[in-house]
């Protein structure tokens, strides 16, 4: 079974981008993700509302990443920011607990389930015009071991560049 049916089974469908674009937010356009591959919203009022707020206190800990696009090669964690991109590490570490947590759940519902590598994504409008080339923007995050790309946004990538 794929990692992206193994979601779909129990995760809700309000979790769920249909199509292949990620709405940008003032500076950061819209980004096309081609390739096979579904899109979570992590960052929608429907998940915000139902599961941060009612689990966590008012602050830091309910910072989230905007979306999540998997593909049965890679998990890509991404966030989206116009020119400031402060704040951007605890945005990626506390949506990397959740995807790890619902990972670990269709684990439990499907023990032949292989999970790809987790990495992230920062889609800023301060890497607009450069080149973007994923190899020239590969930096790693200290608290982790994995790949955090920070990339222009309007732009169109393929799931396969992230692999």
């Amino acid at each position: 079974m794929s990692i992206k049916i193994a979601l779909s089974s129990f995760l809700r469908d309000e979790l769920f981008l249909f199509g292949k674009t990620l709405s940008g937010e003032a500076k950061c356009l819209d980004i096309e993700m081609k390739g096979d591959c579904v899109i979570l919203k992590f960052d929608c009022h429907h998940f915000t509302n139902k599961v941060l707020n009612n689990l966590h206190k008012a602050g830091k800990s309910r910072s989230i990443s905007d979306y999540v696009i998997i593909s049965d090669e890679v998990i890509l964690v991404c966030e989206m920011k116009s020119e400031n991109t402060s704040g951007k590490a605890l945005q990626l570490k506390c949506s990397a607990a959740m995807v790890e947590y619902i990972l670990k759940v269709a684990k439990l519902l499907n023990k032949e389930l292989k999970v790809p590598p987790i990495k992230f994504v920062c889609f800023s409008s301060k890497n607009n015009g450069k080149q973007k080339s994923i190899s020239k923007k590969l930096e790693y995050i200290e608290w982790e071991k994995s790949a955090l790309y920070n990339l222009a946004c309007n732009s169109i990538y393929s799931i396969k560049q992230f692999c």
